[in-house]
C-alpha cells in the first residue's frame, strides 16, 4: 500500500513490465465480486491474439478497483 501511494504521489518511480491482459483480468474478478456484492454478476472475456501492454501492476489495479 506505501509503495502504491508513493507512486501514485510521484515520490516512487512507476515499474512498467510487459503484462498479458487476459491473465490480468482474470486475477481480480473474485475480489470485485465480494465487492460489488451477489446482486450484480462479474464476467471477464478475454480475446484471442492480444498483444502484452507495458504498464505498472500495481497502478493497474488500483485504476480497474477505482472504477467502481
Amino acid at each position: 500500500m506505501t509503495s502504491r501511494l508513493l507512486a501514485f504521489s510521484r515520490r516512487q518511480a512507476l515499474d512498467p513490465k510487459p503484462i498479458n491482459v487476459n491473465n490480468y483480468i482474470n486475477g481480480p474478478q473474485e475480489f470485485l465480486q465480494r465487492t460489488l456484492g451477489e446482486r450484480i454478476e462479474v464476467q471477464t472475456v478475454g480475446s484471442a491474439g492480444l498483444w502484452h501492454i507495458e504498464a505498472d501492476a500495481n497502478h493497474l489495479e488500483s485504476s480497474q478497483t477505482n472504477l467502481h
